[in-house]
């Protein structure tokens, strides 16, 4: 009997723990270098991004922090792949782009199944475009 109680206890509690994680929010991070651009950029400048998936993966933000590019930022956007040697086209545009250096922001934005399917599949890029480099620095 107590050992049937505890076989239950432990399936309850490894449902429980699996329910809680598959619902939890993704967080995804990347990191921006002018390397990375197409054509490849020697930029000085460089960042990171943190993009946030919602539980019911309906909604996303970003928040990213960039410093050091070579002249001030002009845009910023997220982009999907495009063919291979082109730059693919802009998804959401980012808020904040300025400046050598700063933030940039997504606000809660809808995203469709197809969309987090390509994010899943790492077919999402973002790009920051400077007075120098129209075509992204970073």
């Amino acid at each position: 009997m107590r050992k049937n109680l505890f076989l239950m206890l432990i399936i309850g509690l490894s449902a429980f723990v699996f329910s809680t994680t598959a619902s939890a929010q993704q967080k995804f991070t990347v990191s921006l270098n002018g390397v990375q651009e197409n054509p490849p950029v020697n930029s000085p400048g460089g960042g990171s991004c943190v993009l946030t998936l919602d539980t019911a993966e309906t909604q996303i933000t970003l928040s990213c922090t960039y410093s050091g590019l070579g002249s001030n930022a002009s845009d910023a956007h997220i982009h999907t792949n495009g063919p291979v040697g082109v730059n693919g086209p802009v998804l959401f545009n980012l808020t904040g782009a300025s400046g050598t250096g700063g933030t940039l922001t997504l606000a809660p934005t809808a995203v469709t199944p197809a969309q987090v399917a390509d994010l899943r599949a790492k077919r999402w890029y973002v790009n920051i475009h400077t007075t120098n480099f129209s075509g992204g620095e970073i």
